[in-house]
């Protein structure tokens, strides 16, 4: 793009536009059936004149307004022709949606606007494609954010779909229907714009630095059924468009940080209130045992109950030290600091988080603390808890897991939304998922999985699971579609 615009070669390389017949003015013809310039001598020097400024005033108001929206006005040809057209659309579109601020250098808006313009790959047909705004609204969370300081190394990659983002999750359709970035240390404010994700059914920005308010925006997202904003800053009262969501629409679940005396964040619709997260956000800490002999006995007793009680989990694998489950179990006894006894109910929850760490490589993914001995469960990255503590979504799409799912995932009985999609799973679908009563999502779709799904997991299908996704190489009679569900993007 020119940084300094040559006028006088501009207005040469124009000047053929004396002639254009848009301007509805009429066209001189000579008698041999040629054209001729408005400005001869039969017009006048004077009418000349008074034409050759306005043509001036209106090649140097369309370039600047050419410049103002990223495009160089001295493009020629055909290339003008397309790159201007394409770059003025663009622009307004995201105008009409952003704003000023998308013209404001330095707001994220603006610079998701030159990301599209500039850097992004993906030829979109910009004159008509939804996915245009779409991908906007992921460019803009991603500067919004902070993304360049997320863990993830492939977010907002320039020749993916948005669909492929770690911890993005679409339909059928490539329409964004989930979001899960917490613990992901998102810095900033939520920008309102994330509600025109129409689709959107699940958004997850807990534990992190988000501050503000919530935006009114939200409100819009009539298909929200699970809103998580808790152990942030953000503060205010959540604004009374969005509580209609809960009334009216299809909010099932919403968390904010609205305990404590006074609150921070005021919220008459949530269905959990936490504690703001400077207030009661603390790690345990590990637990020192005095050197006695009672409280010896006490610690070889409360290693041997979790070990039968683990045993019981897994069978005999607990005591094969090439097992996973013998991995996961001296985690359990020997690093993690929490130490749950055999009667805690968040035990077994724990170690099938430990277990799928080992049996699915987890010192690879692009989570560099996850199963952290310090922290509960539900502090782990792309990991939901519900009210009462139990693991409700387990979001591992994109996060190079690689092995087969250990049969053990049965435990996480409260489990309504499993994505272990876009990695390089192999093996066959374990068919104690189909114990997993309260599943309402499986994505399973873009891994090296064989066999076929079990009919105790279709059985789920007529009763609970509504989204059941794998690979067309994988027999399935209950999927609602096989592999990439929009591979075009």
């Amino acid at each position: 793009m020119a940084s300094l615009y040559d006028w006088s070669d501009y207005l040469r390389r124009t000047q053929t536009e004396l002639y254009a017949p848009s301007w509805g003015i009429p066209i001189p013809i000579n008698e041999d059936g040629t054209r001729r310039p408005l400005c001869n001598k039969v017009i006048g020097i004077g009418i000349c004149g008074v034409l050759s400024m306005i043509i001036i005033i209106v090649i140097s108001v369309s370039a600047g307004v050419k410049a103002r929206r990223g495009v160089d006005p001295f493009l020629s040809s055909e290339t003008e022709t397309m790159s201007t057209a394409k770059y003025i659309n663009i622009h307004d579109r995201i105008f009409a949606l952003s704003g000023a601020s998308a013209d404001e250098g330095g707001t994220a808006q603006n610079i998701a606007m030159m990301w599209m313009l500039q850097e992004d790959l993906l030829d979109l047909q910009y004159e008509t494609n939804p996915f245009l705004i779409q991908r906007y609204i992921m460019a803009l969370i991603f500067f919004s954010f902070g993304g360049e300081n997320w863990p993830f190394k492939v977010w907002l990659s320039p020749s993916q779909s948005e669909c492929d983002f770690p911890g993005v999750v679409c339909n059928e359709s490539g329409e964004v229907t989930a979001i899960t970035l917490d613990s992901m240390d998102l810095t900033g404010t939520i920008p309102p714009e994330v509600g025109h994700l129409s689709s959107l059914e699940f958004l997850a920005l807990a534990d992190n630095n988000i501050y503000g308010n919530v935006p009114e925006e939200l409100g819009i997202l009539t298909k929200l059924e699970n809103l998580y904003l808790q152990h942030n800053n953000i503060v205010g009262q959540v604004p009374e468009k969005v509580c209609t969501l809960r009334s009216q629409f299809t909010l099932k679940d919403f968390m904010l940080d609205c305990e404590g005396s006074p609150p921070v964040i005021s919220c008459d619709c949530c269905t959990k209130c936490t504690t703001h997260q400077s207030e009661g956000k603390t790690a345990m800490s590990p637990v020192s045992l005095p050197d006695s002999n009672s409280a010896n006995d006490t610690a070889r007793s409360r290693q041997d109950e979790v070990t039968r009680y683990i045993s019981s989990l897994s069978g005999t694998n607990v005591h094969d030290m090439n097992a996973f489950q013998n991995k996961a179990l001296d985690w359990i006894l020997n690093v993690d600091n929490l130490n749950f006894d055999a009667n805690d109910s968040q035990l077994g929850e724990r170690y099938v988080i430990a277990l799928l760490y080992f049996s699915l490589g987890g010192e690879d993914w692009p989570f560099t603390d996850w199963l952290s001995p310090d922290h509960s469960v539900c502090e782990f990255r792309q990991v939901r808890c519900n009210g009462d503590a139990k693991i409700s979504t387990l979001a591992l799409d994109s996060s190079d897991l690689t092995g087969s799912i250990p049969s053990e995932i049965s435990v996480l009985t409260s489990l309504t939304w499993l994505d272990f999609s876009k990695n390089y799973l192999t093996g066959v679908i374990p068919e104690e998922i189909g114990q997993l009563s309260n599943l309402e999502t499986l994505y399973l779709y873009m891994n090296e999985i064989s066999g076929e799904v079990p009919k105790s997991v279709c059985d789920l299908r007529s009763d609970k699971i509504q989204k059941l996704i794998v690979d067309c190489e994988v027999q399935c009679s209950c999927c609602i579609s096989c592999g990439n569900p929009d591979p075009d993007r």
